[in-house]
């Protein structure tokens, strides 16, 4: 009788796991493909067929739901981070392959990097937000990939790669800066760079180049 309660009890588990999934799918689709703003519960709602009182008790507001979406793109940045960073010995390939993963990442995944950066960018109140689990994933997530960042500088520092005089967490604010705002460069500079017959991939490539020699060790430069 007890394995038989067990049971059921997984299967209500996974049930409700799945219509969470189900919700998160529904509101994902209309966070790609239209403005926060416009998206409200009740959209949300209609798309996940289910109704208000039933949303509410999975999702307590739009900014959780928001959030929760956001977070699984985060989960897969750190995932293409960490292959990258491994698979690299040197401090200054390390950091170069955490950059090269971002860049892969808004290209292959350019909905997650759109609305990651909506986020981060548009002055969230995260004390409002009232799903603190999926809040301390975000939160850990970031300041994961912030450590495997800025330990990559630091080994860089050590094993002669990358500048002695240069500040880690500098270093890391700054190509973060930068990593943020090439895939969303305003319209005027894209024209700009088209006309000068340089392609997106071109210009991205050629600004890791500068980013590698502006933090790269004097020696290693003169040899490259």
């Amino acid at each position: 009788m007890r394995g038989s309660n067990v049971s059921i009890a997984d299967r209500k588990k996974r049930e409700k796991e799945k219509r969470r999934e189900d919700i998160l799918n529904a509101a994902e689709k209309l966070f790609f493909s239209g403005e926060y703003d416009s998206i409200t519960m009740n959209s949300i709602a209609e798309e996940a067929e289910v109704n208000k009182a039933l949303l509410y008790y999975y999702f307590k507001d739009k900014q959780s739901l928001f959030l929760s979406v956001v977070t699984r793109g985060s989960r897969i940045l750190l995932r293409m981070v960490k292959e990258s960073e491994t698979r690299e010995v040197l401090g200054l390939e390390k950091i170069s392959a955490i950059g090269k993963a971002y860049y892969q990442f808004a290209h292959d995944y350019p909905d997650y990097y759109r609305i990651g950066l909506f986020f981060r960018t548009r002055g969230f109140d995260i004390t409002a937000i009232t799903d603190s689990e999926c809040l301390t994933e975000y939160k850990k997530i970031g300041n994961e990939i912030a450590s495997l960042s800025i330990s990559s500088i630091e080994l860089g520092i050590q094993d002669g790669t990358i500048r002695s005089d240069l500040d880690p967490v500098e270093i890391y604010v700054v190509l973060s800066w930068i990593a943020d705002n090439i895939p969303t460069m305003r319209p005027a500079f894209t024209e700009k760079l088209e006309i000068r017959g340089v392609t997106k991939e071109k210009f991205v490539q050629d600004v890791w180049n500068l980013q590698r020699r502006m933090i790269m060790n004097i020696r290693m430069n003169d040899n490259n």
